[in-house]
């Protein structure tokens, strides 16, 4: 099958293949490899590339109002969003920001306090406490937790549902516990949280939201 792709030759050793959100596919390789190889990497990957697109296009008929920044997720709700606004607010009905930058400010002003205060409650019952949280701009993440039990939390939390939010905060109060993804991190949030494993899957369809705004 061929694609239109965006070649990237470079002191390299290997060929990649990397698809946007928007469906651009850029194919990075060493300055030396010949179109044939080139070819037959896009042929081997054909269906891992036709699955990707296929996936972005759902993901743009299903959230092209948020993608397009005409809404924002709050707390698993879309809601009307204003860019360029002459004020900061949140309202019942809608989103009004100035910029797109103001957006966690406006979200860390409306919904930290009780974020944090959840983390709490919850750390102070599973008798995981951190050392410290914070609050950040995360691309591509959810949270961390550091070897020293420091947490940080993507600011983008108060746009999941309640549910997929408190996933977020026991999955890096494990790690207080089990710095790793192993069994026994699992086994841990399992016994915290049965249905870890559908609040995970379900978590999946908002990754997209971490690398706007």
């Amino acid at each position: 099958m061929k694609y239109d792709y965006e070649l990237v030759r470079k002191n390299r050793s290997g060929i990649s293949i990397s698809i946007s959100d928007k469906n651009k596919i850029t194919v990075k390789c060493p300055l030396s490899v010949s179109q044939k190889k080139i070819d037959e990497v896009l042929e081997e990957k054909s269906a891992w590339i036709e699955k990707v697109i296929l996936k972005n296009s759902i993901l743009h008929n299903e959230h092209g109002d948020i993608l397009n920044y005409r809404k924002v997720y709050v707390n698993g709700t879309k809601t009307p969003f204003f860019n360029c606004s002459d004020r900061n607010v949140l309202t019942d009905y809608a989103v009004h920001v100035k910029s797109k930058r103001s957006l966690k400010s406006l979200f860390c002003d409306m919904f930290s306090a009780d974020f944090l205060e959840t983390i709490n409650v919850i750390s102070n019952y599973l008798s995981l406490i951190p050392q410290s949280v914070t609050i950040k701009d995360y691309v591509s993440r959810w949270g961390c937790c550091d070897i020293n039990n420091n947490l940080v939390f993507n600011y983008k939390v108060f746009m999941l549902p309640t549910d997929l939010r408190e996933y977020v905060i026991v999955h890096e109060l494990c790690h207080i516990k089990h710095h790793n993804h192993s069994t026994d991190f699992w086994g841990l949030l399992g016994s915290i949280l049965p249905d870890y494993k559908k609040r995970q899957k379900r978590l999946r369809d908002f990754d997209f939201i971490t690398r706007l705004y």
